[in-house]
């Protein structure tokens, strides 16, 4: 076994799907539904879809005028039907240990869809949650990273993030924090960018240190 020592940070921000939660297949059977509705016939939109905020995904794939309607009519599915959601193993016991000052989700969904995703894992969602909409660009941009770090009153450059999307990835490391990658069922090549890739988070434990967390790693 090979244990990689993280280099310790003040604070941890996790992504929410695919990372703490395994919600693919809801997410897929939710998109299908929407699409359905909306007459949606090429369903190219889900394979690069995950991790970008609905808004983003609804604007690219319907006539302006209808963005709005569409938006909340994904949300109202999303945020009711939650059937199948879990959380990932060693999540429960890797959040429950680290202090809620110290911890963060950012997610690209909307906060009612977070809540309800969340609650059907039986996570109890931190202090800090940030969620699409509260900032004015979603990821890849950076911005929803800042801001889990600035509520936290920390530096970004002092975070380690958890993320399992390439979009995710990509804002993480446009806010300067270390990016650990959870494989999931992702190729290696979308994963490149990050400091580390590791199989889940029932491969990360953390220690408590004085001014910040000090996380392990087993990589093998």
């Amino acid at each position: 076994m090979i244990t990689t020592t993280i280099p310790a940070v003040q604070a941890v921000l996790f992504d929410m799907d695919g990372t703490l939660i395994d919600s693919t297949a809801n997410s897929h059977h939710c998109w299908s539904r929407w699409a359905d509705r909306r007459g949606i016939a090429d369903r190219s939109f889900q394979e690069w879809y995950e991790g970008i905020p609905a808004r983003q995904i609804v604007e690219a794939l319907v006539p302006a005028v209808e963005v709005d309607a569409a938006l909340a009519e994904i949300v109202r599915i999303e945020a009711t039907e939650t059937h199948g959601i879990t959380a990932f193993p060693g999540v429960p016991g890797l959040l429950a240990s680290i202090p809620d000052t110290r911890k963060a989700i950012v997610t690209s969904s909307v906060r009612t869809v977070a809540a309800a995703r969340l609650d059907a894992a039986g996570i109890i969602a931190p202090t800090v949650l940030v969620t699409a909409g509260e900032t004015s660009r979603g990821k890849p941009d950076p911005a929803p990273f800042l801001l889990g770090a600035q509520r936290l009153k920390v530096d970004p450059r002092k975070v380690v993030v958890f993320e399992d999307a390439p979009a995710g990835i990509a804002a993480a490391r446009a806010a300067r924090s270390f990016v650990v990658a959870i494989e999931g069922t992702r190729r290696a090549a979308d994963l490149a960018e990050a400091d580390l890739v590791i199989s889940g988070l029932d491969a990360v434990r953390v220690e408590v240190i004085d001014g910040g967390l000090q996380f392990y790693v087993r990589t093998a």
